[in-house]
Formats: C-alpha cells, structure tokens, sequence
C-alpha cells in the first residue's frame, strides 16, 4: 500500500497501479516477449541435452566458426540458456538470459530484441577475446593469473565469462533464484 492508502502491485523495481495495468504493462510483455524468442532463428526447443546435440553435430559440419543458440530453461522460469561453442573442439558454454518486460537481460544490459540481444552477444565476446589478448600481452614476465595458468593461458570460464554464477551475479543477484 502507498502512504494514501492505495493498492499498488510491485514485482521488483516495477509497480502497477491495479491488476489490469499489471497484466498489461508486465505479464502481456513477458509473454510477447518469450514468443519473440521462440520465433527466432536461433531458437531451438527441446531439452537442454537435445539442444547441445543440435550444437555439437552444426559445430562439426561449420569447424571453423563459433555457434549459438537460445534455448528454454526449464529450470528457471523466465530465463533462457544461450548455448554457444567458440569452435568445434571447445565444450559447450552457457549464459544465461533474463525475460523482462521491457526485452532481454544479458550481462546486466538490457536488449530491446532478439536481434539487438544477439549483436550484443557477439560484440560481447570480442571485447571480452579482446581483453584477454591485450592482458596477456601486458602481463609481466612469469606472471600466473588467478587459476595458476601463465598469460595467455586462462581458463575458459574466465576467458568467456560464462560461468553459472559470474553471470547470475551480474544481474545484481546473490544466487539463481533472483534472491537480493
């Protein structure tokens, strides 16, 4: 209730003056918003082991490029995984991607579309490929960085960032279950 008061509906930061606004102006755009996702290119349906089979066989017919898709995550509801390879001998990474009213969350940006949350992606992994060639190339003489491997050697998660809970935490969030 407000200090006159009035009902106000809040989920999270957001608040709705009464359940038709709620409905209107959050639940009906998730939902345009996940139908959005599931119409994409990208997207595949199925379980997760399906889909990271989809990824392994299209990785071995293109060896010589990076893949992704979208897929649902059944464990937690309102996100989707982005499964990606960086090429055919790399395991498959996942990071994972929040529904919201106003478009998709991915490493606390937030994509207005599919589209704009793909480009987003992929300017994310070369900047984050980027970052790491220009530190190993600056790294002292021996340096070992955080894992004990030497510059120019990190492991994937740190290389990729694409770690459950980097990821979840970069959302502001202490774990997956959207707790702050």
């Amino acid at each position: 209730r407000e200090r006159d008061g009035t009902k106000i509906y809040s989920i999270g930061n957001n608040k709705y003056s009464d359940l038709d606004d709620l409905i209107e102006n959050h639940i009906k755009k998730l939902s345009r918003n996940v139908e959005k996702m599931t119409n994409h290119e990208k997207f595949r349906a199925g379980s997760r082991e399906t889909v990271e089979a989809y990824l392994e066989a299209y990785s071995k017919t293109n060896p010589t490029k990076g893949c992704y898709v979208f897929c649902f995550d059944y464990k937690h509801p309102g996100w989707f995984l982005l499964l990606y390879k960086t090429n055919v001998r790399s395991k498959v990474y996942t990071i994972y991607v929040r529904v919201v009213p106003d478009g998709y969350l991915l490493d606390n940006y937030n994509y207005t579309s599919v589209d704009e949350l793909t480009n987003g992606f992929k300017q994310l992994m070369k900047n984050r490929i980027n970052s790491n060639k220009a530190a190993a190339t600056t790294a002292a003489p021996g340096a070992v960085n955080p894992y004990g491997m030497p510059p120019g050697h990190q492991h994937p998660y740190q290389r990729f960032g694409a770690s459950n809970s980097h990821l979840r935490q970069s959302y502001g969030q202490r774990n997956w279950r959207g707790a702050s």
